[in-house]
């Protein structure tokens, strides 16, 4: 190149580069503490916001993809079936208290069902998530994430275990009016766990 401007700014003359540097010092005059992130040198200076320029860049194509894959349109159709397994295990312990054992059985079943449906849904998104470049240890944001939802997954799973070994003792006739307090406890704990992903639905889908 015939000169070390045009080769920094791919040969389209040299008025713009002085142009482009004049935004450049507006930007750090604006900008207090940041210019002593950039040399003395005007050359040096250029290629510093040059570089600068495309980090801005990149930054904004990651929020972008993150921003995509961050929509809450899935995540609230699991939410609301989460929310209507909560219902069906509410008409489990109606049904269990009432000595109903057949309603309560059905009642459970749809519960496991919709519970592994949320699961499948979270399961979809952090494929896509990871697709997307959202790992664990690529930055604070994947790590709080997957931390986050993911321990309330486990404990999905763990709820739907409870409500499979409920299931298999009404079939052996081990489930009766008389043992509603356990599933009463299930129960509280499955509603428990319906309301904390309302809350991480909340602050991680919901707020800007």
């Amino acid at each position: 190149c015939s000169s070390d401007l045009t080769c920094i700014y791919g040969g389209v003359g040299f008025m713009p580069q002085v142009q482009a540097l004049r935004r450049g010092v507006d930007i750090l005059v604006a900008t207090p503490g940041r210019l002593l992130d950039f040399p003395a040198d005007p050359l040096a200076c250029m290629r510093a916001l040059h570089r600068q320029h495309g980090d801005v860049a990149a930054l904004e194509e990651g929020r972008q993809r993150i921003a995509f894959v961050f929509s809450p349109e899935l995540t609230s159709f699991s939410t609301f079936i989460l929310l209507m397994s909560s219902l069906m295990m509410a008409l489990a312990v109606t049904a269990i208290q009432k000595g109903n054992v057949k309603s309560c059985r059905w009642s459970l079943l749809t519960t496991i069902f919709f519970g592994m449906i949320f699961l499948g849904c979270q399961v979809y998104e952090f494929t896509a998530f990871y697709r997307e470049g959202l790992t664990y240890k690529g930055n604070l944001l994947g790590s709080a994430f997957y931390t986050l939802t993911g321990f309330h997954g486990a404990h999905v799973t763990i709820g739907i275990l409870m409500l499979v070994a409920m299931l298999i003792s009404s079939f052996r006739g081990k489930l009766q009016a008389d043992r509603a307090e356990t599933v009463e406890l299930v129960g509280l704990y499955w509603h428990f766990v319906d309301v904390v992903w309302v809350l991480i639905f909340t602050v991680v889908y919901l707020i800007p």
